[in-house]
């Protein structure tokens, strides 16, 4: 069995073609990142983007025991997201999170459990404004037009003008 030799030559210009791949994978990499972040600036509400770093976050290990000095923590690390804050007129201009104003219609680069209730924030944000105008859930709801007694069981018909919240009679 014949053993193949590379020339030197062949093998210093290998390292360099891989040099220069590696840099450009960099660049590329780069480029990415700079660009998830400015469309997490164009994403609608509630949508978040991989940055593809991570960070390392403290986790209490076992969390149920009340006394700080028999909690054990470890760092893990998480992966961060891009989240652009949305919220809607009814929700101020920002968000105090652990004394943290977080500004509407900003991007932050945040981990997953910011993420959660961030999103969880803007979504309630959002829920409120729709009670507030007029998106109402009931509106293919039959009406119901009966009142039913408690204490005897009689079932009435409730005049056609009856609104709910309306006293019955």
């Amino acid at each position: 069995m014949a053993i193949k030799m590379t020339p030197q030559e062949e093998v210093e210009e290998l390292k360099r073609q891989i040099a220069l791949l590696q840099s450009q994978l960099d660049d590329a990499k780069a480029v990415n990142a700079e660009q998830a972040q400015r469309a997490a600036y164009f994403t609608s509400s509630n949508t978040e983007v991989r940055t593809g770093r991570t960070v390392k976050v403290p986790r209490c290990k076992n969390p149920w025991v009340k006394e700080d000095a028999k909690q054990v923590w470890e760092d893990v690390e998480v992966p961060t997201y891009y989240f652009k804050v949305d919220m809607p007129p009814v929700g101020g201009i920002q968000i105090l999170l652990n004394g943290e104003a977080i500004q509407h219609g900003q991007t932050y680069e945040v981990t997953p459990d910011r993420l959660a209730t961030l999103k969880e924030i803007v979504y309630r944000l959002q829920a409120h404004d729709a009670a507030i105008h007029g998106n109402d859930e009931d509106t293919y709801r039959p009406r119901v037009s009966k009142e039913i007694n408690v204490r005897t069981g009689a079932v009435h018909s409730l005049p056609p003008n009856w609104l709910p919240g309306m006293p019955a009679r």
